[in-house]
């Protein structure tokens, strides 16, 4: 069974946007880490922050994301906030491709945040 949690956050402090969007996805998976992580984020955040705080409150273990000009949910949409999915699912707690993949994809962001973005990665080299 897969589980999906989204958030949305107009806070504008970088740590404490990420760290509020880590509460909301873990919240939305019942207090479950997710297993990954997409997040659309708002040019004027430091990503560095943002990416370090999502990834130590929400406990994922694979993120990927991108700037964004216009950030949307299920639940809001706006710009200069902070969106992110999360995804939680039996199928990809060994790392099999979907999350290989977002590994894969995600360098930049690992860049930015100094940390590996996946543990299960088996094509890590970090």
């Amino acid at each position: 069974m897969t589980q999906t949690s989204t958030a949305v956050v107009s806070e504008t402090d970088s740590t404490r946007a990420g760290a509020e969007l880590g509460r909301q996805l873990r919240a939305g998976l019942g207090g479950e880490a997710p297993d990954a992580v997409i997040v659309f984020a708002s040019a004027r955040h430091d990503y560095a922050a943002l990416l370090k705080a999502l990834k130590a409150e929400s406990g994922t273990k694979a993120l990927v994301g991108s700037s964004s000009a216009g950030e949307f949910s299920s639940s809001a949409n706006g710009q200069g906030q902070t969106s992110a999915l999360a995804i939680r699912s039996k199928d990809t707690r060994n790392g099999p491709p979907p999350v290989a993949a977002l590994c894969a994809a995600s360098t930049k962001a690992q860049r930015m945040c100094g940390e590996p973005c996946c543990e299960m990665c088996p094509s890590r080299a970090w």
